[in-house]
């Protein structure tokens, strides 16, 4: 027998089912399902409900297959209530080594309040799912993934207890985030492991979440810098030695999920370190589109868009995989071009830093592609809040260091 629901065939089924006019009995019925197992006993009325009567079933190392909602294992105890034309379903179910997909965020929320409630949706006369959940808890174990593209993607644990349709399922509940990402204009963003992160689901909401979550990230800034000689200032090259720096920003993320792309401004606050004025940090987040827009160069900005996007599947799995104060970024950049002073290169570069301390960080810089550049050794500590220290030293012996102070006006 082969089902929707399930990624494998149910094989050797064996067991007695008996009809009895409106009810329909399971001494005991059991199937495997690739490695896993199903074993069913109990009774269920064909039409009408019957409150005394329900089927329970037991799951084992089961591959589900639920629509487009989830995919992975699960194991359980499910008791199946209602009747057979109309089935409800309780119990508990854990999940493990699975997918959550949640509904598209790109989607417009049916209100914007704070405390709007979705409106019900009219189904298609016979298209509704006769399938119904009734207060089924729903574990999320070990490795399980919940995404809603193309926003944010977390490894996640808690407990959700589930009502509503399949075709339109409704939850209530925490779920914490152990990691993970979510991507802001061209940023990948990674879960900040040292605070409490959250998704809370209201089925007044459906299945938009929502998040209190700290996020950071790391980009790249072509900087100009002044130095003095006996108080004579002097402009270094752009391809001087520390004209590209590193500024790592942290975003909390205080709303619901659908408002990431509807009302950015509302629930997204941005900071960084060093300092930045929050245009500031729009545009480096932006990765030079702007700038290449501006100066009439469209395809210079599509290009650096796309490559954004095409780096952030490496580093996310690098990521995960160096831990918290590791960090890795392959990423594009708008170099001054060295032998016209009044365009830009498209540059790739890639670099590897860690945290040694939450203002002390040391990393290594390497441009790969556009212009020729040393590998950068950088050192950066925050003194406070305006004034920062830093120092960069490359493989040809060049070294600079730089106490930079900034004031906002």
């Amino acid at each position: 027998m082969q089902t929707t629901a399930l990624n494998q065939p149910l094989t050797n089924l064996t067991g007695t089912i008996e009809f009895n006019r409106n009810l329909v009995s399971i001494p005991r019925l059991s199937a495997n399902i690739g490695a896993g197992q199903l074993v069913a006993t109990g009774n269920l009325p064909m039409f009408q409900t019957a409150n005394n009567q329900a089927l329970a079933v037991k799951l084992q190392d089961l591959n589900l297959n639920v629509q487009q909602l989830y995919q992975g294992g699960v194991d359980g105890s499910i008791l199946v209530g209602g009747s057979v034309l109309r089935p409800q379903v309780g119990g508990k179910l854990q999940l493990q080594n699975g997918k959550v997909r949640l509904a598209n965020a790109n989607a417009k929320p049916a209100a914007k309040t704070q405390n709007a409630v979705v409106p019900p949706v009219e189904s298609q006369p016979g298209s509704e799912n006769p399938l119904k959940f009734k207060d089924l808890v729903v574990q999320i174990g070990d490795n399980v993934k919940i995404s809603q593209p193309p926003v944010f993607s977390f490894i996640a644990t808690g407990d959700l207890a589930i009502n509503g349709s399949v075709d339109k399922p409704l939850a209530d509940g925490k779920i914490r985030f152990r990691k993970g990402s979510i991507n802001l204009i061209t940023a990948l963003f990674s879960v900040d492991s040292r605070r409490e992160n959250y998704a809370e689901f209201d089925s007044r909401f459906g299945l938009d979440p929502y998040l209190n979550i700290g996020m950071r990230t790391t980009v790249t800034e072509v900087v100009q810098a002044t130095t003095t000689d006996l108080n004579e200032f002097a402009e270094l090259p752009a391809s001087a030695i520390g004209s590209i720096q590193s500024v790592k920003i942290q975003a909390a993320v205080d709303g619901r999920a659908s408002e990431l792309i509807n009302d950015f401004d509302k629930v997204v606050t941005l900071t960084s370190r060093p300092n930045r004025s929050n245009g500031q940090i729009i545009a480096l987040l932006g990765g030079g589109v702007e700038k290449s827009l501006q100066a009439g160069d469209a395809p210079q900005a599509a290009v650096n868009i796309a490559t954004s996007a095409a780096f952030s599947g490496i580093q996310q799995t690098l990521n995960d995989a160096l831990g918290s104060r590791a960090t890795f970024r392959a990423f594009p950049v708008l170099l001054p071009n060295q032998n016209n002073s009044q365009s830009s290169v498209l540059a790739f570069g890639a670099e590897l830093g860690y945290d040694i301390t939450d203002r002390f960080s040391a990393s290594v810089l390497q441009i790969l592609t556009g212009v020729d550049e040393p590998t950068l050794f950088n050192l950066s500590y925050d003194i406070n809040d305006q004034l920062r220290a830093r120092t960069s030293v490359s493989t040809e012996g060049e070294a600079v260091g730089v106490l930079e102070y900034r004031v906002r006006f």
